[in-house]
């Protein structure tokens, strides 16, 4: 998602015409990074403040890169984690109960090795 909106912002607000551009898109990298910054919270009113300074089409931008970050993106890979999340809990519980009843096995086979006639 950052790295279309860095390509887009890169071409929408180039770096000789606008204040913009030289501040956030100067290369593909800045871009990223600033995307980066502004999805984390870091960097956030630097960015909307000039933003808001430029251009209101400029604005309409930033915002709608942030509310598709927040509302969609996060949203995804915070169900990617807890898909991966659940996948492992449920290993983790199938391979307790194997040990459960093994370990239950030995104890029982060892109980009934025992003389009955000695004490514990």
């Amino acid at each position: 998602v950052g790295s279309l909106f860095s390509l887009f912002g890169m071409s929408f607000f180039p770096e000789r015409t606008s204040l913009e551009g030289a501040l956030y898109f100067s290369s593909l990298d800045e871009s990223l990074w600033n995307f980066l910054l502004l999805l984390t919270s870091n960097n956030t009113p630097s960015i909307i403040v000039t933003a808001l300074k430029m251009s209101q089409a400029s604005s309409l931008y930033i915002l709608f890169f942030v509310v598709l970050a927040y509302f969609y993106f996060l949203n995804l890979v915070l169900a990617i984690v807890y898909d991966g999340y659940l996948q492992q809990k449920k290993e983790f519980v199938a391979a307790t109960k194997m040990n459960y009843a093994a370990n239950l096995e030995i104890a029982f086979t060892l109980l009934a090795q025992c003389d009955p006639s000695t004490p514990l």
